[in-house]
C-alpha cells in the first residue's frame, strides 16, 4: 500500500479518536517520512517555515487585545452602552447580547474570547431578568460567532496566509456579512419576544444614552481606529494588531487605574502565551501535513478531477458548503482550516472564485461548525460557563443555526454582500 494512503488513514484515525490535532499531524507525518525514506529533519524545517510569516505576528497581538478587554472594565462599558441603545426593544437583553457581541467583535477577532468575556456577562444579565436559560445560552453561542467574521479576525489572518490573499480585503469583506448576521438574530429575537412576551428594559432618556456613549466612547472608537487605519494605509493589518493591543492596554489603565491594570497583565500574559502557543503549534505542525500533500500532488489531482467533471461554479460552491457543514459536525475549526481548505484552494482560480469571497464563506462555515454537535467547541464552552446542558442549548439553538445557514447561502450566491467593500480598496 502506498505511503500516502497509510498517512491519510493514520491522520483520520487519530483525529476521530480525539487525539490532539497537532500531535496527529506530527505522528502521521513522521510515519510517512520513515516509510518513504525521506530525511526526518524535513519536519523541523517545515515547522519553522510554516510560522515564519510577518502576517502571523497579528495572532498573539489580537489574542492579547481580547484578553486585556476581558480582564478589564472595557467589556462592561460596551455592555452598558448596548443596553442603553437597544435594551428597550421587545426582547430586551437578547438584543443587548447581540449588539455587544458585534461591538466586541470589532476589537477581538475571536469567538471564544467573545463568549468567555462579554457573552458570559450578557448571559448572566439575561438570567437575572428571567430569560429562559437554554435560550440565553444558545443566543450567547450564536452571537459570539460574529467575532471572527467582523474584523479583526484571527481565522482570517491564518486563511490569508494559506490562500495568499489580502488580509485587509478579507477584513473589509467580513463587515457586511457580520452585520447581517447580527440583524438576522435580532429579527428572530424580536419575533420570539412578541410571541413569548420576553422582558425588556425601560426606554432610557436620551441624555442617559448620550452619557453612556461618552463614557464608552474611547472603547467604541477601537474598531474605527483599526479599520480606518488599515483602509487609509496608515498601518498594515499586522501593525493594526499591535495598535489594538497597545490601545486596549491604555484603555485598561484609563478605566481601571494603573495598579489594577498592571496587576492583571500577568494573568493576561499567561493566557495570551497559552492560547498563542496552542494556535501556532497547530499551524506549525499542519505545515508538515501541507508539504506532504503537495509533494504527492493531491491538490492538483483533485483539481483535475473536479475540472474533468465540468462542474459549474454554483454547483461547486453548493457541494463545498454542504461538505464544510458536515465536516463542522465531525472536526474542530483548526482541522478544517488547515487540512481541508488547502486541498480546495487550487480549484478557486479555474472556477473564477475570488479567494477573498471564498475566505468569508469558509469563516462563516467554520463558525457554524463551532455551534453544531458533537464537536462544537462553543457549545462545550457555554455549557461549562453557564451550567446549561448541551442538549438543551442545541434544542434552543436550531432556529439560529438555520438563520446562519441561510446567510451562508446568501453570501455564497450574492457575492456583492462580501465583495463590495473590498472593491473600494485601491
Amino acid at each position: 500500500m502506498p505511503a500516502i494512503y497509510i498517512f491519510g488513514m493514520i491522520v483520520v484515525v487519530l483525529l476521530f479518536s480525539g487525539f490532539p490535532v497537532a500531535l496527529s499531524f506530527l505522528v502521521a507525518s513522521t510515519g510517512y517520512l520513515v516509510m518513504t525514506g525521506e530525511n526526518i529533519q524535513i519536519i523541523l524545517k517545515q515547522v519553522i517555515s510554516g510560522v515564519d510569516s510577518f502576517v502571523f505576528l497579528a495572532v498573539p497581538l489580537f489574542i492579547l487585545a481580547a484578553q486585556v478587554m476581558n480582564e478589564s472594565k472595557i467589556t462592561s462599558k460596551m455592555f452598558d452602552f448596548s443596553n442603553k441603545l437597544v435594551g428597550h426593544i421587545p426582547g430586551g437583553l437578547s438584543h443587548v447580547n447581540i449588539v455587544s457581541s458585534l461591538i466586541f467583535s470589532g476589537m477581538s477577532g475571536s469567538a471564544l474570547a467573545d463568549t468567555s468575556g462579554i457573552g458570559l456577562l450578557a448571559y448572566r444579565a439575561m438570567e437575572e431578568k428571567g430569560f429562559d436559560k437554554p435560550f440565553s445560552a444558545a443566543l450567547t453561542v450564536a452571537s459570539a460567532t460574529v467575532g471572527p467574521i467582523i474584523p479583526p479576525s484571527i481565522i482570517m489572518v491564518i486563511y490569508a496566509v494559506l490562500a495568499n490573499a489580502s488580509v485587509g480585503k478579507l477584513f473589509l469583506a467580513g463587515i457586511l456579512p457580520g452585520l447581517l448576521l447580527g440583524l438576522f438574530l435580532m429579527v428572530y429575537c424580536y419575533l420570539l419576544a412578541i410571541k413569548k412576551n420576553f422582558p425588556k428594559e425601560q426606554r432610557p432618556e436620551f441624555r442617559k444614552v448620550l452619557s453612556s456613549f461618552k463614557d464608552g466612547f474611547l472603547t467604541l472608537l477601537t474598531p474605527v481606529i483599526l479599520i480606518g487605519g488599515i483602509y487609509s494605509g496608515i498601518f498594515t493589518p499586522t501593525e493594526a494588531s499591535a495598535v489594538a493591543a497597545f490601545y486596549t492596554i491604555l484603555l485598561s489603565i484609563y478605566y481601571s487605574g494603573l495598579r489594577a491594570a498592571l496587576s492583571g497583565l500577568l494573568k493576561v500574559g499567561r493566557e495570551t502565551m497559552k492560547l498563542t502557543g496552542m494556535t501556532m503549534f497547530i499551524v506549525a505542525t499542519a505545515s508538515v501535513f501541507s508539504w506532504i500533500i503537495t509533494r504527492e500532488n493531491i491538490p492538483q489531482a483533485i483539481a483535475s478531477w473536479i475540472i474533468g467533471m465540468n462542474m459549474s461554479r454554483s454547483t461547486f460552491l453548493l457541494i463545498i458548503n454542504i461538505g464544510f457543514l458536515l465536516l463542522g459536525c465531525a472536526f474542530d475549526t483548526n482541522t478544517i482550516l488547515l487540512v481541508f481548505v488547502p486541498l480546495i484552494l487550487p480549484l478557486l482560480q479555474p472556477l473564477a472564485i475570488d479567494p477573498v469571497h471564498f475566505g468569508v464563506i469558509v469563516v462563516l462555515n467554520l463558525m457554524i461548525g463551532m455551534m453544531t454537535p458533537p464537536f462544537g467547541l462553543q457549545l462545550f464552552l457555554v455549557s461549562g460557563l453557564t451550567g446549561v446542558p448541551i442538549k438543551a442549548i442545541v434544542r434552543a439553538l436550531m432556529p439560529m443555526i438555520s438563520l446562519l445557514v441561510a446567510l451562508l447561502f446568501l453570501i455564497t450566491y450574492f457575492s456583492p454582500i462580501v465583495m463590495w467593500l473590498p472593491g473600494l480598496m485601491k
